[in-house]
């Protein structure tokens, strides 16, 4: 049950920084005097790659007790793979049209995934600090 509740995070956590990029992408299109329309199958979309970006972050997971140097190709082959569905995603649901709207949503890409990353470190210290104040009740008690 823990992983089904972590990937969900993962997705949701995911899901929701795309929504801030795009608004931000709004923003900069209606401050230079253009705009951005939104397809009716656009929030199903960024609910579809919420989930398939956080599929592969099980691998992420695995990796993360091999030795430093394997970590961090796991990490580079992992920010690459979902980069790659991120823009596959991303032309097949037209998130952008040209070359601005492209680098846009690479742009987002990486903001999101420091966001995920530093959302997951966040929730893993409150996890961890709760379980060892559970823990220290525990002791105490003794």
């Amino acid at each position: 049950m823990g992983r089904i509740k972590w990937l969900f995070q993962q997705a949701m956590m995911i899901s929701f920084g795309i929504l801030v990029g795009l608004s931000i992408e709004a923003i900069y299109y209606q401050i230079i005097g253009d705009s951005i329309t939104l397809a009716w199958y656009h929030p199903i979309s960024i609910l579809i790659a919420g989930v398939l970006c956080s599929l592969p972050s099980i691998f992420l997971e695995l990796t993360k007790d091999l030795p430093k140097n394997k970590n961090r190709l796991g990490i580079a082959l992992h920010f690459i793979f979902l980069f790659i569905i991120v823009m596959i995603i991303g032309y097949a649901f037209k998130w952008y049209k040209h070359l601005d709207g492209a680098l846009f949503v690479a742009i987002e890409y990486v903001g999101v995934y420091i966001f995920v990353w530093l959302a997951s470190m966040w929730i893993g210290l409150v996890d961890e600090k709760k379980i060892n104040n559970a823990l220290d009740s525990i002791r105490d008690e003794d």
